[in-house]
Formats: structure tokens, sequence, C-alpha cells
């Protein structure tokens, strides 16, 4: 279960690192793919101990989440909807409106941090590794993770997706994380497999 988890999350990461030149289309349908796929995957992971450590090393710094969610909002700029996360009528304070971008960037800063701290290797690491993100899943990102879904579900069946000509204006939000980006992706799908073979 954790190795298929794994390989569920690590192509929620490389689809995060389309190119740029990508069409909506195409991206809202793989990712209508992979993420009840994630979700599942996370949903059969064994419960693991309550660890008590003074916090997890920190892989997707503040740039990289940021150029995550700009890249993607530059892609669905006008699909890139709002949802109301915590519905509650009782408590409004609980409420949030979120954008998609910001959930697929919640999803990956979880599994980004996972994925690099799992592939250090050592037991402890990975058990920590595996805990911090079973208790991102039920507390953070899984119900975002269904919004998401649904949301995407509308764009392809309902033809929700819109066309849009080119606006300089859009383009304006400089991706300065990108090259590294990209580079720290293939130093995770080169270890990963590596680590896989060596823990299987």
């Amino acid at each position: 279960d954790v190795i298929e988890f794994i390989t569920v999350a690590k192509e929620y990461i490389t689809l995060l690192d389309f190119p740029e030149e990508i069409d909506k289309q195409t991206f809202a349908f793989k990712s209508h793919k992979i993420l009840p796929l994630l979700y599942l995957k996370a949903s059969l992971l064994p419960e693991i101990p309550e660890v008590f450590n003074e916090g997890n090393e920190r892989f997707c710094t503040e740039e990289l989440y940021d150029a995550i969610q700009n890249k993607v909002h530059r892609l669905l700029r006008s699909n890139d909807y709002e949802v109301l996360i915590n519905y509650d009528s009782q408590n409004l304070d609980e409420q949030e409106w979120v954008k998609l971008s910001e959930i697929y960037a919640d999803i990956f800063q979880s599994l980004y941090d996972f994925l690099n701290l799992y592939r250090i290797g050592n037991e402890e690491m990975m058990s920590n590794a595996l805990y911090e993100c079973q208790n991102d899943f039920k507390m953070l990102w899984g119900k975002k993770s269904l919004q998401l879904i649904e949301s995407l579900h509308r764009m392809l069946f309902e033809n929700l997706i819109t066309e849009e000509e080119d606006d300089p204006e859009e383009k304006e939000i400089p991706l300065h994380t990108e090259n590294w980006f990209t580079e720290k992706l293939k130093d995770i799908h080169q270890n990963h497999d590596h680590d896989h073979h060596h823990h299987e």
C-alpha cells in the first residue's frame, strides 16, 4: 500500500511539472484521473502510530509553493474557481474560499515534503514522513482534493473549460524557481527508483 501511494504521489508531482504549452483540457483530464487514485491510495495507507518529534525537515519552500500555484493559475485562468472549504452554517469563522490552484499547491506541498523525507531512507524518517503525510491527508488536503475532483468533473463533463485569448498580463508573474523545481524532480525520480528496489 505504501509503495502504491508513493507511485501515485510521484505521478501527481510529475503532473505539476507540465510544460508551458500544455492545454487546459489535457491538464484537467490528467488531474481528473490522478486525484481520485491519490485519494484512494492515501486512504489505504496503514495506520501509522503518532510520532513525537520536533517537526520534520521541509523541502517545499514558500517560493516553490508560490511557483506551483502561479503556474497552475496561469494555465487555468478563468477556470481557477474559488471553492468553499469547511462549509458550516453554524461556524462561519472556519469557512474560507480557496482557489483550485491553491488546492493543487497544498497537495503538492504535502507530497513533495513526504517524498523527499521518505527517500532519505532511514526507518525513523520514513515513519515520520508517512505519519505526517497521512495526517495532512486526514486534516488538510483530503477534503480539498474531493472539491478539486468535483470541479474538474464539472469542467470536463459540463463543458465549462473556457478557451482564452492570450493575455500578456497573465504572464507577468516570474517563475524564478522553475528550473530548480524541475532539477529537484529529476533528483526525486532517480533516487526513488533506487530506493524502491532497496526497500522492496
